[in-house]
């Protein structure tokens, strides 16, 4: 873990939650979320939540309020969606405000992953997001986790300007609706 060249570091810790280290890994790994190279962050990131499932958000929150490197967030947040634990949820939610992109629409990949239902006022507004990608991602969520109180938001949405926004409407639409309802709005398409 900690000498080597880069690839087999990288290697030994991802390996780490298939080993029997488990646990005893956890100190090294939690001094790498303070390495300089990136890919030791990302990598101890999502080895420490493979080992401890959503008991290592408490390591990992703190580390995502000062990562400065997108794609190491990115990984981690990725990984937070994996760990089925509630405690991922309260992680991923402040994610679905960030001001990239890519970060709202992975957390709200992980939110969908955990089939946390309690999040409708987030996902809502999410729809009206001014990118096209956050609000077809939260349509897709919207679909996965089979929201219909969402339905009409989801309909409104029908409208949108962007192709890809209304197909994916169409989707979470037919996703949420019994079989008569959508037929009924599938005469406003």
């Amino acid at each position: 873990i900690v000498f080597g060249n880069l690839d087999t570091r990288i290697r030994t810790i991802a390996a780490l939650p298939q080993t029997g280290a488990g646990i005893r890994a956890i100190p090294i790994l939690q001094d790498l979320l303070a390495d300089e190279n990136p890919l030791l962050r990302e990598a101890a990131c999502e080895s420490i939540l493979g080992i401890t499932g959503g008991i290592g958000t408490v390591l990992i929150v703190p580390f995502l309020k000062t990562e400065s490197d997108v794609n190491v967030t990115f990984s981690a947040l990725r990984a937070l969606g994996r760990t089925k634990s509630p405690r991922a949820v309260m992680a991923l939610l402040p994610f679905l405000e960030h001001g990239n992109e890519d970060l709202v629409v992975v957390a709200l990949e992980g939110l969908a992953k955990l089939q946390c239902t309690a999040i409708v006022d987030p996902l809502a507004a999410r729809l009206k997001d001014p990118r096209w990608r956050v609000r077809v991602a939260t349509l897709e969520a919207i679909a996965e986790l089979k929201i219909d109180s969402l339905r009409d938001p989801v309909a409104a949405v029908l409208n949108d300007e962007d192709a890809f926004v209304r197909q994916a409407a169409i989707q979470a639409l037919a996703a949420i609706s019994k079989p008569a309802q959508f037929a009924a709005s599938a005469t406003t398409l």
